[in-house]
């Protein structure tokens, strides 16, 4: 369970990595052709992204995955995805959460709530719908205004995605089988599950 949680992980590094290098190439070359297929470059990131993290929730289960994986080809929707997956694991977002120092007799530290903003699930929702709108070729080239605003939204899912995932804890078998882990985006670390429990 924890191999497969770690590949899943390997892959949103991944995507995120590509999509800090992408969108610091799109600042040279602007509103241009080029600068068109890096948005979309990024906004399939942004998918891909999303939908490693739902597989990441059920990968504790070989056959609950196989079912994800269905539920994520079957429709395009971004809620009906994430309704099916609530149906295999009703915690299947990830939630971000701060380590922080203790006093405590025999602890390193504990857990706290996050302050700044991260990735929800809502959010995420969110901007599986806004790629869908790119994903698609269209008649009209894209105006500057909406290059701008696709450029934004990337830039604000990069963000709140490097947040969640530093660190974060996640159930990944829809039965209390939490893991805590990080990303480690910044590093050339590989991500690392640091600790793993039955609720």
């Amino acid at each position: 369970a924890i191999r497969s949680a770690l590949e899943h992980l390997v892959l949103i590094k991944m995507h995120l990595s590509q999509m800090r290098m992408t969108l610091a190439d799109i600042v040279n070359v602007g509103h241009s052709p080029q600068g068109v297929v890096f948005v979309r470059s990024s906004m399939l990131d942004v998918r891909m992204t999303i939908e490693e993290l739902m597989l990441l929730s059920v990968s504790a289960h070989k056959d609950v995955a196989e079912g994800a994986v269905q539920a994520i080809r079957g429709k395009y929707r971004a809620d009906y995805k994430m309704r099916k997956m609530k149906e295999l694991n009703p915690n299947f977002f990830p939630d971000a959460i701060d380590v922080v120092p203790t006093d405590e007799p025999g602890m390193a530290g504990k857990f706290k709530s996050v302050d700044e903003p991260y990735l929800t699930e809502e959010q995420a929702k969110k901007f599986y719908h806004l790629s869908d709108n790119v994903l698609h070729a269209s008649p009209v080239f894209m105006s500057v205004e909406a290059f701008d605003q696709h450029v934004s939204e990337l830039k604000s899912f990069l963000r709140l995605s490097e947040r969640l995932l530093r660190p974060f804890e996640i159930d990944i078998s829809g039965a209390g089988f939490n893991v805590m882990g990080h990303l480690h985006l910044d590093s050339e670390a590989l991500p690392m599950v640091v600790e793993a429990h039955f609720a």
